[in-house]
């Protein structure tokens, strides 16, 4: 199987998104993803559901703030 290469440098670092309560997709894998890419911020939902984006205002502006070429600071983030 061929190695990929995830080390393709961004103007913007990828952010990934992950619920700690994901019936559908475990949060670690969130976890992992976020290490596998380079400079990438993982953005935690501390809740339930498959889908944060559009269903939490903090998840919301966080992202809006990205998509808006925004600085989301250094670290990962957590929403509640």
């Amino acid at each position: 199987m061929e190695k990929l290469d995830f080390s393709i440098p961004l103007a913007n670092g990828p952010i990934v998104i992950g619920t700690t309560g994901d019936p559908a997709t475990p949060y670690q894998q969130a976890v992992s993803l976020s290490k596998l890419l380079d400079g990438a911020k993982l953005l935690t939902l501390n809740g339930e559901g498959h889908t944060a984006y559009g269903d939490n205002t903090c998840i919301d502006s966080l992202v809006d703030a990205y998509l808006d070429g925004q600085d989301l600071g250094e670290g990962n983030l957590t929403c509640f």
